[in-house]
């Protein structure tokens, strides 16, 4: 995978909890742009906090996260969200999506954010997607959606837009295998298509194994693992 999406580039980062507690330490990774990296490691070893600091929904207590030229280290907290509403989508574990709305108008919702003449595109993918992953009612709004239907949705979400930095986190947690391969393939393909730079949390075996790359992350401190 190479292609357009920024690379990114953690320099020293130290993520610390309550009371100073250290939650994650990284001290170099490189991922080159367009490039895709997995993460794997125990529940509970900060995998997710590894997530949340690359996209700055958590703030660095020590260290740099560049992507590309951009050190969002450096941004305050409202330019790191525009930063993430432009270039990212992301696939949270809990979903966090919008129960007043349907499937699709979640699955759409970058289109918000985008210009008038890239709303109808974003759209119509959120649609595509969703019909390729089993949700066949689109308007079904979310409190009628099972757990694996969310996740579904969640990563139709993350794909429908134009983002060039896919951040995922168990995005094959609670679908059965055949789901799960079909979305790792959508998933796969899409990024390849727009050269986006992927990061899967993940135990999910199958999918790791078609990432460019795996780290582990174990008591808060990265890992390399062997090939």
């Amino acid at each position: 995978m190479g292609g357009s999406g920024p690379g990114l580039r953690i320099d020293d980062l130290i993520v610390r909890g309550d009371g100073g507690r250290e939650l994650l330490s990284v001290p170099r990774l490189d991922v080159p742009p367009g490039g895709s990296l997995g993460v794997s490691g125990p529940s509970g070893s900060g995998k997710s906090t590894f997530l949340f600091a690359i996209a700055g929904l958590l703030r660095a207590a020590f260290g740099t996260v560049a992507w590309g030229d951009t050190a969002i280290t450096d941004m305050s907290k409202a330019r790191r969200a525009a930063f993430r509403a432009q270039r990212m989508g992301i696939v949270f574990q809990d979903f966090l999506l919008f129960d007043e709305l349907g499937a699709v108008d979640n699955a759409a919702i970058a289109a918000l954010y985008a210009p008038r003449d890239a709303r109808d595109g974003i759209r119509m993918r959120a649609g595509d997607l969703l019909a390729r992953l089993g949700i066949a009612d689109r308007d079904r709004a979310v409190p009628g959606l099972s757990g694996g239907e969310r996740q579904r949705v969640a990563v139709a979400r993350a794909m429908a837009g134009d983002a060039d930095i896919v951040l995922a986190d168990e995005p094959t947690a609670n679908l059965d295998r055949p789901t799960a391969t079909r979305l790792v393939d959508d998933l796969m393909a899409r990024c390849r298509e727009r050269g986006a730079t992927l990061i899967a949390v993940s135990h999910d075996e199958t999918l790791l194994a078609r990432l460019d790359r795996r780290i582990e992350i174990r008591d808060g401190r990265m890992q390399p693992v062997d090939a």
